[in-house]
């Protein structure tokens, strides 16, 4: 058995392997993108900043946002980073990591 795996005995004796261990400065990419967003919207006021905003950033992946004032690009940044939770939506960095549940330092 390798030390990245998690191991368990089936009934029958057999090694199942349920995935692996990382450590705690390290993202989970294994089964998807590094970022992930999905439908995030935000409001301010009755206005919506991000109206059903989707992204996905693959491992490696190079992305530039670019657009006019007002179009969202902070407001995005500002769910990834934790500073504003989205009004519904998923955010993931890696595959556990909950950006729509960070709080600002």
């Amino acid at each position: 058995m390798s030390e990245s795996s998690i191991h368990a005995l089936s009934a029958g004796g057999d090694v199942a392997g349920y995935g692996h261990v990382l450590r705690s400065d390290q993202v989970d990419t294994s089964h998807g993108p590094i970022l992930y967003l999905e439908d995030i919207t935000v409001s301010f006021d009755g206005f919506k900043a991000l109206n059903r905003l989707s992204l996905t950033i693959e491992r490696g992946e190079l992305r530039c946002i670019i657009g006019p004032n007002g179009a969202g690009k902070t407001t995005m940044m500002d769910v990834i980073t934790g500073k504003t939770r989205p009004d519904s939506g998923k955010a993931f960095f890696g595959q556990t990591i909950d950006l729509t549940r960070l709080t600002e330092p």
